[in-house]
């Protein structure tokens, strides 16, 4: 219904609710794995290439993934348009997830809506003042992406074959051409996030041109400043609002629910992955005894201790024997 009633939309799903999705019916590590690599690849030869190994790990695991559309999950598949690689809705969860969204949730609903209104009037104006702060044209984040294929750019040999087209000769024996005109380079990364590649920036230096005039516009001061032009005007206070004359709502009746309030969604083990890793790590507490100081046991268990209580004990009934 979505792709009918607006084509010209990009409708995607969040990789990792399809990988939740997945794992409930397919458990094996591989298929996983296998799945986010299908997902990461962008060309569409890479990516039949994956899913050929998935179908002869799991075939019905292969069935199940081409039936949800590789258009919407996988990099090799989605528009160019956006200039967009992303493959989880990160974005909006972060949001949902921010103090102060948490802190309106269990107000009443004027209360709520007024609570996030004044967040978010803060936060256009906070953007825009850091977007006024930028050194460059160019995000910051941007930036920091390009100058990583600046690196990767001198593993490149290119070759010059008309006035914007160029073939690419990788070190490692891979080949590719690039039009800087159609701003198009056949790996699809500067088609599929706006922000030119190795092999681009390889190219566009051959041609002794500066690689931050080939970024997208989407990427540049003027579009974030765009983005966050829409302002939210201030209110006057609720005795100030005209009267409708109509009857007024009728509170709802509501039930305390036992326990304390929930605050957030539970979160998974696997959903929190530390910076730079793959997996959280599952965390043990390390017992200490209190008496001798040893790792691994506690003071009821301690073996020393109850050496010592033992042999209290023995020259407490020796001496009264004695005496």
């Amino acid at each position: 219904m979505w792709e009918e009633g607006v084509p010209e939309a990009e409708h995607r799903h969040c990789a990792r609710h399809l990988e939740k999705n997945f794992s409930k019916v397919y458990k094996e590590k591989t298929l996983k794995d296998l799945m986010w690599k299908a997902a990461r690849q962008v060309t569409i030869t890479g990516f039949h290439a994956v899913m050929e190994e998935i179908k002869n790990e799991n075939e019905q695991a292969y069935e199940w993934l081409m039936e949800k559309g590789p258009i919407h999950w996988s990099r090799s598949h989605f528009r160019t348009h956006p200039q967009c690689d992303i493959l989880l809705n990160n974005l909006c969860e972060s949001f949902n997830g921010l103090k102060a969204i948490l802190a309106a949730r269990d107000r009443p609903i004027l209360s709520m809506l007024e609570r996030i209104r004044m967040y978010l009037m803060q936060r256009l104006t906070t953007k825009r003042h850091s977007v006024v702060m930028w050194h460059s044209n160019i995000a910051p984040k941007i930036v920091e992406i390009l100058e990583k294929h600046k690196i990767e750019a001198g593993a490149h040999i290119p070759t010059k074959s008309s006035e914007f087209i160029y073939q690419i000769i990788n070190m490692y024996g891979g080949m590719y051409f690039v039009d800087l005109k159609a701003r198009s380079c056949s790996c699809r990364k500067w088609d599929l996030t706006g922000i030119p590649c190795g092999h681009a920036v390889a190219a566009i230096w051959h041609k002794r041109d500066d690689p931050d005039d080939y970024i997208s516009k989407w990427h540049t001061k003027e579009y974030y400043m765009k983005a966050y032009s829409h302002q939210i005007f201030p209110i006057r206070n609720q005795d100030q609002w005209p009267v409708s004359g109509k009857a007024g709502m009728v509170k709802p009746i509501s039930k305390i629910q036992p326990g304390r309030p929930k605050k957030s969604r539970k979160v998974d083990l696997d959903e929190m992955v530390p910076h730079g890793g793959s997996k959280m790590k599952r965390r043990y507490v390390k017992i200490r005894c209190s008496g001798c100081g040893v790792e691994g046991h506690n003071l009821r268990t301690c073996a020393r201790i109850k050496k010592l209580v033992s042999d209290l004990s023995f020259s407490i009934i020796t001496n009264c024997i004695a005496f």
